[in-house]
């Protein structure tokens, strides 16, 4: 048995996984039989979308996790933040950004690190059980907000620009459930309409909870490691930003910090 002999269980579904709700409640099931004390669920913002099945799908398993009687949480972040690293090449070879859905409807976001940050929180401390939290940045940005970040960080003028939402939700047939065709395009329509928000207080109430203040946009868009991933023009020119989290950091940056904690180590024949 896969769990046997582990205390807590930290899960997350991959995105349209087929049959995601079965799977969900098998891994509920499983946890208990095996005796796990805590669940910890990556469960999303506003599950009750029943007109998104990644949304629907996360409300029967929390109502598993429920009837099961185990120690949980519920963590219910909106987009990651992070995301825009994926298209973040063709925003410096194009200067342009571009998403399947109006560049007017808002959306708020969150830094995975945060959702990490609870995540170890919750699995290894009693502070954060039998609660769920809707984990979001402040800030409600529309592309044309983003659009303006990203041209701050480059220097120059990023435009906000729309695709086809039947092209790309013709990408992706086959994910998800068998009665959906595209779940995408679902999603897609959903945010063209509606977007997708969230209210930020409460991880900023808690924040002396989850131990300290969340990451806010124009951090997050100085850090070479996600949305400035890719390299400036030209080819050689040094990434923006000053946090390198997600890779390890380049040589030069390590021998800095080595060279700034020596020079505070005291010298023993001067301080005897």
């Amino acid at each position: 048995m896969a769990l046997k002999g582990v205390d807590s269980v930290f899960y997350i579904a991959p995105a349209f996984i087929p049959d995601e709700v079965a799977i969900g409640k098998g891994m509920v099931e499983a946890a208990k039989q095996a005796g796990v004390r805590r669940f910890v669920f990556s469960s999303v913002i506003n599950p009750i979308l029943g007109a998104l099945i990644n949304h629907a799908a996360k409300g029967p398993v929390e109502e598993a996790i429920l009837a099961s009687d185990m120690e949980y949480t519920f963590l219910q972040p909106t987009l990651f933040f992070q995301n825009y690293a994926q298209g973040w090449p063709t925003v410096v070879k194009t200067g342009s950004y571009a998403e399947p859905w109006s560049a007017e409807t808002r959306f708020s976001r969150v830094d995975y690190r945060d959702v990490a940050e609870v995540a170890a929180i919750a699995l290894t401390e009693d502070r954060l059980n039998f609660g769920t939290f809707e984990l979001c940045a402040s800030g409600n940005l529309n592309r044309k907000d983003v659009a303006a970040l990203m041209g701050e960080v480059l220097g120059r003028k990023i435009k906000a620009a729309s695709l086809s939402r039947e092209k790309l939700a013709e990408i992706s047939k086959g994910r998800g459930s068998k009665k959906e065709a595209s779940p995408m395009k679902a999603m897609f329509d959903w945010y063209d309409a509606h977007g997708m928000v969230g209210n930020p207080h409460q991880r900023q109430q808690h924040h002396r909870q989850f131990k300290s203040q969340p990451h806010v946009k124009p951090e997050f868009a100085d850090e070479a490691d996600v949305i400035l991933c890719a390299p400036l023009e030209p080819p050689d020119a040094e990434p923006v930003g000053i946090h390198l989290r997600r890779r390890r950091r380049p040589r030069h940056q390590d021998e800095i910090t080595e060279g700034h904690a020596e020079q505070k180590q005291p010298d023993p024949e001067k301080n005897p």
